[in-house]
């Protein structure tokens, strides 16, 4: 909520990179990687049959943490807690994205 709040202030002066979804996580099959979708208080990973209840994708979560991956969104955060670095160099895209994420 607070990135597309400034996603929304940005925008008049900037070219926004990525917009949020309501779940920026993709959940990692044998050979697929799709979008977790929340509809109707379910959640659901798209193009599959697979469905959670909120306690059911947690426990997931928490025993099959591979099963999940973060978006464009998520992926500068995610990096930056399992790999915390000295420097950060990306190209113009990748900044783009962190600007937008810092503002």
């Amino acid at each position: 909520k607070e990135v597309s709040k400034t996603i929304h202030k940005l925008e008049t002066d900037y070219k926004v990179q990525v917009n949020p979804r309501e779940i920026n996580l993709f959940y990692l099959g044998k050979n697929s990687r799709e979008r977790i979708l929340y509809e109707d208080g379910i959640f659901k990973v798209n193009n599959t049959s697979l469905r959670f209840s909120k306690s059911e994708i947690l426990r997931e979560l928490r025993e099959n943490p591979l099963a999940f991956s973060p978006n464009v969104i998520m992926r500068p955060l995610f990096q930056e807690v399992i790999l915390p670095n000295l420097c950060y160099i990306g190209g113009a895209g990748e900044m783009a994205y962190w600007f937008q994420l810092k503002a």
